[in-house]
């Protein structure tokens, strides 16, 4: 270990009076995962209080832990992932019920903990322990295999690491590990490592870091060290097991973090194998926020008579955690999260401070990847790293920034495309995918942890593989397909008795997810319309899902920013392209709302008020007053149906000639309407009085016309004067119809002479006219042999 390192990492250097030395493979390890400070949870409780001393209890011997092991199991069974469905019938069924057993659980020192535990939990900030790790430690040191699932963000993790030290206590000279920690990502398997180290200082205990994306060499060293703990992704551990041939005969400990994204990242079969080569005797736990059906048979056929700690029935999401969501346009989503983090949020453009240290950390990088490219050694892998985390992490119980927001997209072509329009509007920005380096997630991570940056772009893979203790705010750039991962997504703030916000913008096509989102969390969806019928209630952003849209003036605005940075740097306008073309695919991908959701999306994206009721999904949201915009077009909407009165003789002449004429002018014009009113009254009123009868017998009477004769017409008959009537003279005679022409006799100048007739009566001279004569008497020679000479024009060759 170099000197900058034992400056920065002074804890280490800090003596106990238990006289345990610190694992020796400390210094490796903590190289290789960075100097991340990381706290799974932080407890609010008065600093005034002093610590509780525990007496420590006598423990079993190892002869009575073998006395006691449990019985022989078969091998393991293989499985398929039957995708993301809910919990079975029997679930309940199987799982016993915790036994309930009077113990003060209320604080870490009832639950049974040793001192050098107790010192360290005091040390990290703790207090007193959360829901559950109140209901599941005192069953693990009961020895009883676990399921326990709880939201995100609440203390999952201390839950499984403080009994598994207070059961391991000691490094022992066996060969082989006795507790291992798998976890779905290369993050939460590092700040898992990180809990361990802090929680298990003052003990000789070893711990190896084995995942993805390090050298395999490097690992080999670990694994050759003998470790008593090891924290892998399952990928990474079994090929290090098939490769070292490794016997896992001698685990006593088996944790499974974040099981469920385990088998929805499609490890299932790499934990078949795994698990088939543990010991029967072994004590399972296995952690989640969620409970699909094949996780459930999982359990049943790895875990011996479990039970079942669950306290995600109450609540999905943290109850302190406020919740908006924005109606856009499809081309306006750049728009709307330049408006969140400016107007909203109110996140300041990066500092002079800021962007030296990241143009400072990006040539460190560059240039310590040329030294390793140049130098193998440890020793330049050391030096770079030194170099990069030069500064501690802030306090669990403190943010990074003030405004410490992360940004979920969904593929990585978002994620570099939000990144660099980020960074061009001026913010501080990391980002994290999951193809990226290891190395540059872990320093890309670092600033963020560190305040350097205040914005943090990542994809999905990181909605729970990212332990930040304490987060302001979450912005969705999109809705996801499922809602359990929308809530995976704002598990990351309003954590440990904290307020956060979490904004998501909507389009039309994610209005149905919205709606499913809905039946998920239990909180009814509210729209601006709905809320000024009852202005006097106060609205919840906590207990409803408030929905509304931008102010349109100042959206316009930020669009047109937004669209001036894309034209004006070429590589932001191909890395938009290529998002939406990745975008394409992933929609391709997402799952399909719920046909209900899908019918009532419809009936809220229609203009008629018949069908949604008055209620518009893209007014303007209730987090911005009152629209200007709505009052602007009511007050517009006025004036047109604003009808003026006076004429121009009348306004401002009360007393001239022109304004008298006016007045006995509206005198007998507003006689006539009064007149044609009072007719048009008296209408209706007869159509309502007679109704349709008065109509039939209008009817009947024009019919009786047609049919009957008059008197008169009877007695011209008889006289032999009769008029023959339309149907006699049509039948009698063929009616001749002139043939319609569009010359008009008064106006058309016909071709010919109209006279040309009675010219030629009167003329003298024969039947030919002057005219007649003339032209046939005229002698031209232009024209001679015309006749024989050949036509000019083009042939079609018939040999082409």
């Amino acid at each position: 270990m170099s000197d900058s390192e034992e400056d920065y990492d002074i804890s280490k250097s800090i003596g106990f009076a238990s006289g345990l030395q610190a694992d020796s493979d400390s210094s490796s390890s903590e190289s290789e995962s960075g100097d991340y400070d990381v706290q799974d949870e932080i407890l609010s409780s008065s600093e005034d209080e002093e610590p509780v001393t525990p007496t420590v209890k006598s423990k079993k011997t190892k002869e009575a832990k073998k006395a006691e092991s449990k019985p022989t199991v078969e091998a393991f069974p293989s499985m398929e992932i039957d995708g993301d469905s809910d919990n079975d019938s029997d679930t309940a069924a199987y799982f016993t019920a915790a036994p309930t057993k009077k113990v003060s659980v209320g604080t870490f020192s009832g639950l049974g903990f040793s001192k050098f535990l107790l010192r360290n939990i005091i040390k990290k900030g703790f207090k007193h322990p959360t829901p559950i790790q109140r209901k599941t430690i005192p069953l693990i040191n009961s020895g009883r295999d676990l399921v326990g699932m709880a939201r995100t963000g609440s203390g999952k993790t201390a839950a499984f690491v403080l009994p598994m030290l207070e059961k391991l206590k000691i490094h022992s000279a066996k060969i082989g590990a006795r507790a291992i920690i798998l976890s779905p990502s290369r993050e939460l398997a590092l700040q898992t490592l990180k809990v361990v180290k802090d929680f298990c200082k003052g003990t000789d205990l070893r711990t190896a870091l084995i995942v993805g994306g390090d050298s395999f060499d490097e690992q080999f060293k670990y694994m050759m060290s003998n470790p008593d703990i090891i924290i892998a992704t399952p990928g990474r551990f079994l090929h290090l097991k098939v490769e070292m041939k490794l016997d896992l005969k001698s685990m006593e400990y088996v944790v499974f973090d974040e099981a469920d994204r385990l088998f929805e990242m499609g490890f299932a079969e790499q934990l078949n194998e795994i698990i088939a080569s543990l010991p029967p005797s072994r004590q399972t736990l296995l952690f989640s926020a969620t409970l699909p059906k094949n996780l459930v048979e999982f359990a049943k056929a790895g875990l011996q008579d479990p039970v079942l700690v669950r306290l995600d029935a109450d609540t999905k999401i943290s109850e302190n955690l406020q919740m908006a969501y924005f109606s856009i346009k499809r081309d306006e989503r750049d728009a709307g999260l330049a408006y969140i983090l400016r107007e909203i949020i109110q996140i300041p453009p990066a500092s002079p401070a800021q962007l030296k240290y990241l143009k400072e950390s990006d040539q460190n990088q560059m240039e310590s990847e040329e030294e390793e490219e140049d130098n193998k050694g440890k020793n330049s892998q050391k030096k770079g790293k030194s170099k990069r985390y030069a500064m501690r992490l802030p306090p669990p119980n403190e943010l990074p920034t003030e405004h410490s927001t992360i940004v979920f997209t969904p593929t990585k072509h978002h994620v570099e495309y939000v990144t660099s329009l980020l960074n061009k509007l001026g913010y501080a920005t990391s980002y994290i995918y999951g193809t990226l380096d290891q190395r540059a997630r872990k320093d890309q991570l670092y600033r963020f942890r560190c305040g350097y940056t205040s914005i943090l772009v990542v994809t999905d893979v990181a909605a729970r593989g990212i332990d930040i203790p304490i987060l302001a705010n979450v912005v969705n750039y999109s809705l996801p397909g499922s809602s359990k991962v929308f809530v995976h997504r704002v598990g990351r703030t309003a954590r440990a008795g904290r307020k956060g916000w979490a904004y998501s913008l909507v389009s039309e096509n994610e209005l149905p997810y919205v709606l499913d989102l809905e039946l998920f969390l239990g909180r009814k969806l509210l729209l601006t319309a709905d809320q000024m019928k009852n202005p006097n209630v106060p609205v919840s952003y906590t207990d409803r899902m408030v929905m509304g849209s931008f102010p349109r003036n100042r959206l316009e605005m930020h669009s047109e920013e937004v669209t001036a940075v894309i034209e004006n740097d070429y590589d932001i306008s191909c890395q938009r392209d290529v998002a939406l073309k990745g975008e394409k695919l992933y929609l391709k991908t997402r799952s399909i709302a719920s046909l209900e959701s899908i019918k009532r999306s419809k009936a809220l994206l229609t203009k008629d008020d018949t069908i949604n009721k008055g209620a518009m999904w893209d007014d303007q949201h209730l987090l911005f007053g009152a629209s200007a915009e709505k009052a602007k077009d009511e007050l517009l909407a006025l004036f047109g149906r604003h009808k003026q009165q006076e004429t121009v003789f009348e306004f401002g002449n009360k007393s001239g000639a022109g304004y008298q004429l006016m007045k006995r002018r509206w005198k007998e014009v507003n006689g006539v309407k009064r007149r044609a009113q009072d007719k048009a009254e008296i209408r209706v009123k007869e159509k309502e009085t007679f109704g349709d009868e008065l109509d039939d017998l209008i009817t009947n009477k024009k019919d009786e016309d047609d049919e009957e004769v008059t008197v008169e017409e009877k007695a011209a008959a008889t006289a032999g004067n009769a008029t023959a009537s339309e149907a006699d003279l049509s039948s009698t005679f063929e009616e001749v119809t002139k043939k319609k022409s569009f010359r008009d006799p008064n106006f058309y100048m016909s071709h010919y002479d109209p006279n040309q007739s009675q010219e030629k009566g009167f003329s003298l001279g024969g039947d030919t006219s002057f005219a007649e004569g003339a032209r046939n008497a005229t002698f031209d020679i232009s024209g001679e042999g015309a006749e024989f000479q050949q036509k000019q024009g083009m042939k079609w060759d018939k040999k082409k």
